[in-house]
């Protein structure tokens, strides 16, 4: 599935691990990463949201993730009224551009 929003990205562990707290460093290593590449491909940290998913307490299966958005757009009607995402910039070149930042 490819980002609904330009520069959307999803931050995950390569070996799956429940709780982003339980995975030491990790996760914030990987967070600090990406929001660097973003900040240098754009001359400074561009406005964003993110937030972490981690597994609940009750959970037997489940890999934690950070899902990250810069706030580059405005939803418009087609977004708000039929949910359906227009991404302006591919998620192929998104990720060639934030791999060489």
């Amino acid at each position: 599935m490819g980002s609904r929003l330009p520069y959307q990205l999803m931050i995950a562990p390569r070996v799956p691990r429940a709780r982003f707290e339980d995975d030491g460093p990790l996760g914030a290593g990987l967070l600090h990463d990406a929001l660097n590449r973003l900040a240098r491909h754009f001359g400074s940290p561009p406005p964003l949201n993110l937030w972490v998913r981690t597994a609940p307490a009750d959970a037997e299966s489940f890999c934690w993730r950070i899902d990250i958005v810069p706030r580059l757009t405005h939803l418009a009607g087609l977004e708000l009224g039929a949910g359906v995402h227009l991404n302006i910039v591919g998620p192929e070149q998104v990720a060639a551009e934030l791999r060489d930042a």
